[in-house]
């Protein structure tokens, strides 16, 4: 299967997306010890995230400005109240 069409990834390329995401949050903490769990709980987050929205946006296109949910909340139906009565 060509790169461009596949959708899903490999775990080892999940695993190491996600450590290199973790590592970025690592370094955007500053370097600070002790939150490796929480970086990578963080990064697998963010990973899925990613990988979900580009299998939502189709090649080639781009979405439109605003676009967060693959569905739109619904929209209030207008009635009119019929009187009975023939004008």
């Amino acid at each position: 299967m060509e790169q461009g069409k596949r959708s899903l990834l490999t775990d080892n390329e999940f695993r190491e997306k996600v450590a290199l995401r973790a590592y970025e949050i690592y370094e955007d903490r500053g370097g600070q010890l002790g939150r490796d769990i929480d970086d990578w709980l963080q990064a697998e987050t963010d990973v899925l995230a990613e990988t979900t929205q580009q299998q939502k946006v189709s090649p080639g296109r781009i979405p439109p400005s605003g676009a967060t949910s693959a569905a739109s909340p619904p929209r209030a139906r207008k009635t009119q109240k019929s009187t009975g009565r023939a004008g």
